[in-house]
């Protein structure tokens, strides 16, 4: 089973502030799965944002 995060630990693991992960949600730059109100990340999307941000960073 792939491991959840909520909002606020994946705001921890990134260091940024949840009003910031949420833009990042709002722009479609990280997705987020829904279980009932709540939102989570999965630990596949939060690993493939951050190899994203590695592959731009390489590109500039």
């Amino acid at each position: 089973m792939p491991k959840l995060f909520t909002i606020t630990e994946t705001a921890q693991q990134l260091k940024i502030s949840r009003s910031a992960l949420y833009d990042l949600l709002k722009k479609g730059s990280l997705k987020n799965v829904k279980l009932g109100k709540r939102s989570f990340i999965t630990e596949s999307e939060l690993s493939r944002f951050i190899e994203s941000l590695e592959t731009e960073g390489a590109a500039k």
